[in-house]
């Protein structure tokens, strides 16, 4: 979560931070395809393209979390992006290549020659050949011009979550409106679940044509869609941590068919030398954050602390912390969720008045009263809604702190469900305190540390001394790219993940 960014809140209201690409469709009749050479229906020119990935480029920065803070790892993968980019169709346009500070796994391409890749997914990779692989699909979907042959379908996405909020009626109608959205939509729906079944496969084909041009062993494709597979797997033994929507693997269709035609376009071995680059590539990676970066907070078990903002809290058994850029999420049973934003507008007035006109102020609640969580004074109210799983209790609480800002729980459940978890809701809201220093210092990110094994490693005794508190040496075999019950040999080279400054 990063605190402070604004125009990216949630709160009660709609979350509708759009693209606004189009005003209007611009059909610019049929084009040749500069990748295929086939003619294609188009409904937006180039120029249009350059001109809106210009545009939404900080938008999307400001909703990944901004691009990561390490110059040599944006060179190392801007190099590589603008190596495979030359051998395309269209060499000459300009290329943008980004890392985003995100441990979400995901790439994706915006029209005009923006690429970008988290650095979630560049953790994943086992080498240069496999992070060549993503670059050059999501190149193939920029050649391939995939965003402007699209037909007919709405063009202006919606970047980030939106997550569930209540309204109340308002012209008198009595009853609650339906919540907005849902966890787990797809992000920059626009861009990334807008292509079909043979777009991917052509930006399979076109990315393994790119990588062939520039030496890169073209087998990389498809080990790294297998190992995708892999990690969502794993995700979903995790309680599915990353929402449905946000992986790769959601938006790009993970079939064993784009596994199988990957493979079998890789007609003879590759030449000796061909391109990999490993060791080059984990001396990259060395030391990289994984996970969340200080700017956004730290998820530890039940605990979301932000020692650059000084506070933490923590959330019920069960639930399963999910962090934003713009909110923190908690994830609960039987449909319930704990939402924790901040509003960085501020305000130095009652509390009351913030919740019933500032924040929900068209929201009819109920049971308004006003209290102190640790000192700060704060302000609670509930209300009933409708959404489309049926009905839902939201509590609203909102806590200022010692420099003005507001911070902010929404707690939502079906009615039975949030009788059961009243207390615990109360438990959390009353759990955010302040941070001191010398507590607050306790927090490092986690990051990547490559390692030589020695004699007598395993991946389960490798995974006692990383911080993952549950499937540890699934973890490394995943990060690895090692089968299910594979054991590291002496002497390879693996990725660690430690606690720690750099």
């Amino acid at each position: 979560m990063t605190i402070g960014i604004r125009n990216t809140r949630t709160g009660w209201r709609p979350y509708a931070v759009g693209l606004a690409l189009l005003a209007a469709p611009w059909l610019h009749g049929c084009s040749t395809n500069p990748a295929t050479g086939e003619s294609n229906l188009t409904f937006v020119g180039q120029d249009d393209e350059r001109r809106l990935g210009a545009q939404n480029h900080p938008k999307i920065l400001a909703q990944f979390g901004g691009a990561y803070k390490d110059r040599d790892v944006q060179a190392y993968v801007r190099g590589i992006g603008q190596l495979l980019a030359s051998s395309s169709e269209l060499p000459n346009q300009k290329w943008t290549f980004t890392v985003l500070d995100s441990d979400i796994i995901n790439a994706f391409a915006v029209p005009g020659g923006y690429v970008y890749i988290s650095r979630g997914l560049l953790a994943l990779a086992d080498d240069e050949a496999q992070l060549a692989s993503v670059l050059g699909h999501e190149i193939g979907h920029v050649t391939g011009r995939h965003y402007a042959s699209r037909h007919g379908k709405a063009v202006s996405a919606q970047i980030g979550v939106a997550v569930l909020s209540v309204l109340a009626g308002v012209a008198g109608g009595g009853q609650a409106a339906q919540a907005v959205g849902q966890l787990g939509g797809s992000v920059a729906q626009g861009y990334l679940a807008g292509y079909g079944r043979d777009q991917e496969l052509e930006s399979d084909s076109l990315g393994i044509r790119y990588m062939s041009r520039t030496g890169y062993d073209t087998a990389a494709s498809a080990e790294f869609l297998a190992k995708l597979e892999s990690s969502k797997t794993l995700l979903a033994r995790l309680k599915n941590e990353t929402p449905k929507g946000y992986s790769y693997l959601d938006t790009h269709p993970p079939s064993q068919e784009r596994v199988r035609k990957a493979s079998a376009q890789i007609r003879r071995p590759p030449p000796a030398g061909a391109g990999r680059d490993r060791r080059l590539f984990l001396d990259k990676l060395d030391g990289m954050i994984y996970g969340d970066s200080p700017a956004q907070g730290y998820r530890r078990g039940r605990v979301f602390a932000h020692p650059g903002q000084g506070f933490r809290f923590e959330v019920p058994r069960d639930f399963v912390l999910l962090n934003f850029p713009d909110k923190v999420v908690g994830d609960g049973p039987d449909g319930s969720l704990i939402i924790f934003n901040e509003d960085s507008r501020g305000w130095n007035g009652d509390m009351r008045r913030y919740l019933t006109q500032q924040w929900a102020g068209k929201a009819r609640l109920q049971g308004v009263d006003s209290f102190r969580i640790n000192g700060s004074p704060a302000a609670t109210g509930w209300t009933r809604g409708r959404t489309n799983a049926g009905e839902v209790d939201v509590r609203f609480v909102a806590v200022r702190w010692g420099d003005g800002r507001i911070y902010r729980f929404q707690f939502v459940a079906p009615p039975r469900v949030m009788q059961r978890l009243e207390r615990d809701f109360q438990d959390t809201a009353h759990s955010l305190r302040p941070l001191g220093r010398r507590e607050a210092g306790r927090y490092q990110p986690y990051r990547i540390k490559v390692y030589r094994t020695r004699r007598g490693d395993t991946f389960e005794s490798l995974g006692r001394d990383t911080p993952f508190e549950r499937l540890a040496a699934e973890h490394l075999r995943v990060l690895n790219g090692y089968g299910p019950r594979e054991q590291p040999h002496r002497g390879d080279v693996i990725k660690l993940v430690v606690e720690g400054r750099r």
